[in-house]
């Protein structure tokens, strides 16, 4: 049987680049514990800026259960819930550094 050479370099194009797919993936594991570490920096910095909320805390324990449990998908969610809540609450305490001088009355000088 005879294999023409177009056909034969595509077959090997084709085994190679189906070699090289899973080289450049992490294994779920390692996903779900490198966004655990992450979800976890971005609540001690929300904690530090004295604005942490108490349901980060909550989905991070739930993703830390997952994992312990081998539920890699459900840790990756849930940690990445965890993060998305820090982030928003370090951008709540950004906010908050200059908001608040808005809710004070401004001052008029007496009109003559």
């Amino acid at each position: 049987m005879k294999i023409s050479k177009t056909l034969a370099a595509a077959l090997l194009l084709g085994l190679v680049a189906g070699c090289d797919a899973p080289q450049g993936q992490q294994s779920p594991s390692a996903s779900a514990q490198q966004a655990i570490e992450q979800a976890d920096a971005s609540y001690q910095q929300s904690s530090a800026a004295g604005h942490a909320w108490s349901q980060t805390k909550v989905r991070l324990q739930a993703a830390r259960a997952a994992f312990a449990a081998e539920d890699y998908d459900a840790a990756l969610a849930e940690a990445e819930r965890a993060r998305a809540l820090a982030d928003a609450s370090l951008a709540q305490a950004q906010a908050e550094q200059t908001a608040w001088q808005d809710r004070f009355p401004v001052a008029r000088s007496p009109s003559k």
